[in-house]
């Protein structure tokens, strides 16, 4: 018993010591779920592997055994379920994966949990999560590999630095609007469409559409019959990226990220007119245009 707290590291280590199966069973709340979740991070860093007891209908194990018994407990033990088929389970249940925001939320909790396992681990679980929300493997190894995690999460001591994933400016700006539905009234009216990349125009214009035909259910947008289901899984890596690149970013700040974001969009695109310019000899074009760039610095 770890006695009212969550898992250490030294008890890990002892625990280590006699054996690499372990099985937990903590309060059924939601502090004894993050007891949980804790211990399991404590299981992977001495390379053990954990199964979690699910207490139907009693806050605790103690309560369990007065209510139903030894015996009974014993049965729950045995049919214990490995913990991250135990945690997909709950957290399938927890959000709505069938929509857009649900799948990212789900992705985004069990991702750090799988960049700590083996090769063999991660393949398995991978798979598992991949036919679970129906994203492709590969996207989710995409996401894995160049993920980094949250300052606060468990997992971070361990973490490997990985080169952050390149995406176009017109991405990033795209990524903020998907990640921030709510704040749509705000941001969407700082971008110019023909600012943007082609691929993200398409993109921009559906949600576009959709909080002008006030089609934003509990404020989150949808994807149903705008995307493919390749462009759809995309998508969800680019909102997990940026949701990790932005997480120290909130409220008004969001706005004037997208504001300096689209003035470097701007300054590409009088660029690139002034290089087109120059080649057809357009001087005085040349010049107007350089003023206006000159301006947004």
């Amino acid at each position: 018993a770890t006695c009212g707290t969550a898992l250490t590291s030294d008890q890990g280590r002892m625990l280590a010591r006699l054996t690499k199966n372990v099985v937990s069973c903590f309060d059924n709340d939601g502090a004894g779920f993050e007891a949980t979740k804790r211990a399991y991070s404590v299981a992977l860093d001495h390379e053990m592997t954990m199964k979690t007891v699910s207490l139907d209908g009693e806050k605790d194990p103690a309560e369990y055994v007065l209510d139903k018994g030894g015996a009974e407990f014993g049965s729950a033990v045995s049919v214990a379920r490995d913990f991250m088929d135990f945690y997909i389970a709950r957290l399938t249940k927890e959000f709505d994966i069938s929509e857009f925001s649900g799948r990212r939320k789900v992705i985004g909790e069990v991702l750090p949990l799988y960049k700590r396992m083996g090769a063999a681990g991660k393949d398995y679980y991978l798979r598992q999560l991949a036919r679970k929300l129906e994203i492709s493997e590969r996207a989710l190894q995409d996401e894995l590999d160049h993920m980094k995690l949250p300052a606060s999460h468990p997992a971070r001591k361990a973490e490997v630095q990985i080169a952050p994933r390149k995406f176009s400016l017109s991405q990033l700006v795209l990524g903020l609007l998907i990640i921030h539905p709510k704040m749509a009234e705000k941001l969407l009216p700082l971008v110019s469409e023909k600012l943007l990349d082609e691929g993200v125009k398409s993109i921009y214009r559906a949600l576009c559409d959709q909080y002008n035909s006030s089609r934003l259910p509990e404020g989150e947008w949808s994807f149903d019959g705008l995307v493919s289901a390749d462009e759809r899984q995309e998508l969800d890596v680019l909102a997990l990226y940026v949701e990790d690149r932005y997480r120290e970013v909130t409220g008004e700040a969001i706005c004037n990220e997208v504001e300096q974001l689209v003035k470097v969009l701007k300054k590409e695109r009088l660029s690139e007119q002034i290089m087109a310019m120059a080649k057809s000899g357009e001087i005085e074009k040349v010049n107007e245009l350089l003023e206006q760039k000159n301006l947004l610095s």
